[in-house]
């Protein structure tokens, strides 16, 4: 009982905090928020949809009309590939989360096209503290998984494709914005983790 008064008295005299503290903490919440509009949601969507279904299917119908079978056809290759694409897709995943989360921002900006909002924070942690583009690897091993589960060289060779197409995105457009926008720091993360092969170290300090 003696808590319990001493509890309410000063809950009586500390000084009550003032509506312009929570007007604030709303208005950052709520900037947050606003940073994903209908706009960005719907890039997020298509830019998944073409990446993850419209991509698989067009490998599908070269691998119809192109049959060339790289591999001995036996369930085990399906398998390998079933588990491969896995890989990537969760690698893909985790990399979206880790950058809305920690960078407050999306995947869809090239160059100036800016679908969703840019990141206001340089991310190092989780995929991205393994290798520098983990959504771009993700991208290329769920397609070295498919051309495997498929059993085809033309869709090895698209798998191939996008990761050429994926260095140069990295080279000329993604990296000299994170260069301009956080300098020395992605310098400092830019000498310690690879750009495409991940590489399991200590979580970059700043």
């Amino acid at each position: 009982i003696p808590a319990v008064l001493r509890w309410s008295a000063w809950r009586v005299k500390r000084p009550a905090i003032p509506p312009r503290y929570w007007k604030l903490c709303l208005k950052k919440m709520t900037d947050r928020q606003k940073r994903f509009s209908l706009r960005h949601i719907v890039a997020l969507v298509f830019g998944a949809t073409m990446l993850l279904l419209i991509m698989p299917a067009l490998m599908f119908f070269m691998s119809a009309f192109l049959s060339l079978e790289f591999l001995p056809s036996t369930k085990i290759g399906h398998m390998l590939g079933a588990l491969i694409s896995g890989a990537g897709l969760f690698f893909i995943l985790w990399a979206n989360i880790e950058l809305y989360v920690k960078g407050h921002g999306g995947a869809a900006v090239v160059g100036k096209i800016k679908l969703m909002p840019e990141t206001d924070a340089l991310v190092t942690t989780g995929p991205y503290a393994m290798c520098r583009n983990p959504m771009h690897t993700g991208l290329v091993i769920y397609y070295t998984g498919i051309a495997f589960t498929l059993n085809n060289l033309v869709c090895m060779l698209f798998a191939v494709f996008f990761g050429v197409c994926a260095l140069l995105f990295a080279v000329y457009i993604d990296e000299p914005r994170l260069m301009r926008d956080f300098g020395k720091e992605f310098e400092r993360w830019r000498e310690i983790t690879p750009r495409f092969i991940p590489k399991i170290k200590k979580p970059f300090s700043n």
